[in-house]
């Protein structure tokens, strides 16, 4: 494990310990710093974009009404992928879903509770996203840098390229069909979890 993720660890712990003492910046922090890896297990688990936000509001709505419990976390990427799991099951149950939940059981092995593992997963899955806005080009390529990596308001894309609003829209979002395409083919099925990241910054 390398030393940037030694120190992702002792932030997450700091962070938890925070919460547990009720502290609402350390919440928030922590929320900012985890919501797409989150959604991304409940998307995984559920294989729905809608079912994935429901869980992820769940999940952090919990962690701050039982922030007392989060004192004693040792291993913070395993609390979150564990919690978001046992959520899911419980989500899964209610649907009546049950084959899902046994295919979910069957999942759940050393290779997915490992912080690393789902550390390694979510960063394969943003490194295709930078791979697919390499293939951009023109109009499409700019605006989505600037909304994207820059974070650019639509207006001051539109003032900056001299274009309209509703162009700025339009060139972004013929920039996430063409995103969604190129991750589908590299990883299939992953492409709308990839918009759902670039989406929710």
């Amino acid at each position: 494990m390398d030393s940037d993720t030694e120190l992702d660890i002792q932030l997450d712990k700091q962070l938890l310990a925070g919460i547990a003492a009720g502290n609402a910046d350390a919440f928030s922090r922590f929320f900012e710093l985890h919501k797409k890896r989150v959604f991304g297990i409940a998307f995984k688990m559920t294989r729905s974009a809608e079912s994935a936000r429901e869980l992820s509001q769940e999940f952090f709505l919990k962690l701050w009404e039982k922030k007392g419990d989060v004192v004693t976390v040792h291993n913070p990427g395993a609390y979150v992928y564990m919690s978001v799991y046992y959520l899911s099951i419980d989500f899964l149950r209610r649907k009546g879903n049950e084959q899902r939940v046994l295919e979910l059981k069957k999942m759940v092995t050393r290779d997915y509770t490992n912080e690393t593992q789902e550390w390694l997963d979510e960063r394969q899955l943003l490194a295709y996203i930078q791979q697919a806005a390499d293939k951009l080009t023109g109009q499409k390529k700019r605006v989505f840098e600037m909304r994207y990596v820059h974070q650019k308001s639509y207006e001051e894309i539109a003032e900056a390229l001299k274009i309209s609003k509703v162009s700025a829209h339009t060139y972004f979002y013929e920039a996430l069909k063409v995103i969604r395409a190129y991750i589908d083919t590299a990883l299939p099925g992953a492409g709308l979890l990839a918009l759902y990241f670039i989406l929710q910054d």
